[in-house]
């Protein structure tokens, strides 16, 4: 049997962490043929943009084939490895942004998240999207989307997750769930690509004029292997909210 391989891609961020990450490899029994999304997580484009995060495998990525055109370029800004017959990334190295790779795994995203059931079962896929939000008052606020609200606290398939608030003197630190106050919206998800849809949602807002800038999730333990060396075993990756990154192309 064929079985495609598995890929990864990586960024690091100015401070070292991990930026954004993409997996790829094959589906599950009996679809091992094809090519699967394994994990994404992608910060936001810009201020008020989405970031992604998904963790089980997502579904299949149509239209996709191996060739240099998706790891090769001027700009060599990202990592990539690639597994073996053994399951182990080896052959880690500079590439360019994998740009076909991601608009396919951010059309299946949006697709995934557009499915009826989503919306009245946020925790039916391990997927989720994130943004800052402004307030009527002039607030910034965090928003997860699809979540609701039950006897208070928040129901998503990807919490709980870390909150990364900055304060106005570029301060940053973990939000505190004591202090956050939660409010359920309904959130219009365009993710540039695939199908445009309404999400329940919930905006968090915390005390004080610190604003949320980035969020904080772990690695699959199945790619944790590359990264051990720098990340030991509580590997995360923090994502912008767009506030301090350039826009991807």
């Amino acid at each position: 049997m064929n079985i495609p391989s598995g890929k990864l891609w990586w960024t690091h961020a100015e401070d070292g962490s991990l930026a954004s990450v993409l997996a790829v490899g094959p589906g599950p029994p009996p679809l091992q043929k094809s090519v699967w999304l394994h994990f994404l997580a992608l910060p936001s484009e810009r201020p008020g943009g989405w970031a992604m995060v998904n963790y089980p495998l997502l579904g299949p990525l149509n239209g996709i084939s191996d060739g240099p055109e998706y790891e090769e370029g001027a700009e060599a800004r990202w990592q990539f490895a690639e597994a073996g017959s053994s399951g182990a990334y080896t052959g880690m190295r500079a590439a360019a942004q994998p740009s076909a790779w991601i608009s396919a795994a951010t059309r299946l995203f949006a697709s995934r998240l557009g499915e009826p059931i989503v919306a009245s079962d946020p925790g039916h896929i391990s997927a989720a999207v994130f943004r800052e939000v402004r307030a009527d008052d002039g607030a910034r606020l965090f928003e997860i989307a699809p979540a609701i609200i039950e006897r208070g606290m928040v129901v998503s398939a990807l919490m709980p997750l870390d909150v990364i608030l900055r304060d106005s003197n570029g301060h940053s630190f973990p939000a505190d769930w004591t202090q956050v106050e939660l409010a359920e919206t309904e959130s219009q998800v365009d993710l540039g690509v695939g199908p445009v849809c309404r999400l329940p949602g919930v905006a968090m807002r915390w005390p004080g004029p610190a604003f949320p800038a980035a969020l904080r999730c772990a690695i699959p333990a199945r790619l944790k292997a590359p990264f051990k060396p720098s990340g030991g075993e509580n590997l995360a990756v923090s994502l912008s909210l767009g506030h301090d990154r350039p826009a991807r192309s």
